[in-house]
Order: C-alpha cells, then structure tokens, then sequence
C-alpha cells in the first residue's frame, strides 16, 4: 500500500495483478473496496491501481447517524430502477457493507467541501492517455449527460453506457462492467 499527498489532500492506494497499468478511479465518496468485485479479473492481465477518495458528503453524512443508513442512501439516491424495490435496496446495502467500514463523517464532509471547491473539467484536456468514461444509464445521481460532458473533455476518451445500471456500475453489474473495461484494455497498446 501506497500514498501520494498534495497539500492537506492524501490519496492511500493499492496495486494488484502484473502487467500493463488500470487506474481504477470511483467517485468522491469511494474506497478501494469498492472495486473488489472487479479486480480479481481486471488484475489477471493488468496492474490495477486503486485509491481510497476518503473524504466525502457534508449534509448526507452529517445527518445520518449509522453508516447502514448512509450507505442506503447514497445506493439509493444513485441506483437505477433495478435497486428501487426497498428489499434489494437493503440487500444491496448489507453486501457492500460487507466490503468494509465506510470513511469517518469528518473525512466525508472534507471530500464534500473539496468536491465543491475544485473544478477539473477544463484540465481533463491535458490528458494524453487512454481513458475509458464508464456509466450507468439508470443512474440517478448524476446524469448521462455528465458523462458525455466528461468523454468530450478528454482528447480520445471512450465511453460506454451500461443498460440497467445506477450509480455504481462495478458494483450493480460487475461482469459487464469488467467485459467493457477489458474490450478496451485489449485496444490500448502496452
């Protein structure tokens, strides 16, 4: 395990598989676990590199009290139609809870205020390596026009739509997600 500081921002990251580099990069309120339904086939053909986003949601962490709650929340807010019924909403809740403990309220509110603070888009430009823009088309917390805002940001980026899908793609449908992401590992050139 690794990590990188820029001013009062750290980044803890982790490295799995050999060969040709994957940055896997989740939202503000992430941490590596959330790619631990991926990374086992991602990290047979690639170094996958993985990052906790540890500071997150002022308001939504401020007020809710459990990180059960939390975690429903945040399902919920960016799940599509197939996490809606409240029985695979909780389902959905006590499986990711499983994958580890959520980040401190004081951490999640630092991120929040950060991810408000600190816009990247006219920078994403600069970028002179292959990136692949993943999105679900259910997704209810962020529109699939922010996804096509960011693919056209990016000189060459590619972007996939997967159908079904909320807010969290690798999570509420890892096989596609992992099929999509090594069709496009596959053209990019080591």
């Amino acid at each position: 395990m690794g990590s990188a500081r820029n001013g009062d921002v750290e980044l803890v990251f982790d490295t799995l598989g050999t060969g040709p580099d994957a940055l896997l990069i989740g939202g503000v309120a992430s941490t590596r676990a959330l790619w631990d339904l991926v990374r086992p086939d991602l990290a047979r053909s690639h170094r996958t590199i993985a990052f906790d986003c540890i500071e997150l949601m002022r308001a939504l962490a401020a007020a809710v009290s459990d990180d059960r709650t939390l975690l429903a929340s945040l399902i919920w807010v960016g799940a599509g139609t197939t996490t809606l019924e409240e029985e695979s909403l909780w389902r959905k809740t006590d499986d990711a809870m499983l994958l580890g403990p959520l980040p401190s309220r004081e951490a999640l509110v630092r991120q929040w205020d950060l991810a408000l603070a600190v816009d990247t888009l006219d920078r994403v430009a600069q970028l002179r390596l292959p990136v692949h823009v993943v999105w679900g088309n259910e997704d209810r917390l962020l529109p699939a026009v922010l996804s096509q805002t960011l693919a056209a940001a990016i000189p060459n980026a590619i972007q996939t739509s997967i159908e079904g899908c909320g807010h969290v793609p690798m999570v509420d449908r890892p096989q596609t997600f992992v099929t999509a992401l090594l069709r496009f590992l596959e053209r990019v050139p080591a």
